[in-house]
């Protein structure tokens, strides 16, 4: 089951943790707790579960204005102007990385969607 959460301290960090520990800092859940509230950005995390389990996690940034050039998509891609850009990951840091669970396969409805 798929779920938007609106802040990060909703979530036990133990559990965000226990998903983000390969991913690193940037990821983790205190960097994301400090970076939460960053006034350029509206943040949710997505949450996968299956049977109970948190089996994938990411943070997704909703940006209007960013004041990082590495980050500005129009200046990325050649004929695009300024827009609203959804980021997906860490936003603040140098590694990006998915948080999921090696071990656990996707429930069979993100499988479903997925397309496989």
């Amino acid at each position: 089951m798929l779920t938007l959460v609106p802040d990060i301290r909703d979530i036990p960090p133990s559990r965000w943790d226990a998903l983000s520990a390969q991913a690193g800092l940037y990821l983790s859940h205190r960097w994301l707790a400090a970076q939460q509230r960053d006034p350029t950005a509206r943040v949710h995390y997505a949450l996968v579960q299956d049977d109970g389990h948190l089996v994938a996690a990411a943070p997704l940034y909703v940006v209007d204005t960013e004041p990082n050039d590495l980050y500005r998509v129009h200046e990325l891609l050649p004929g695009r102007g300024p827009a609203r850009t959804l980021l997906a990951g860490a936003r603040r840091g140098y590694v990006n990385a998915p948080c999921s669970t090696r071990a656990s396969p996707l429930p069979d409805a993100a499988r479903h969607s997925a397309g496989s």
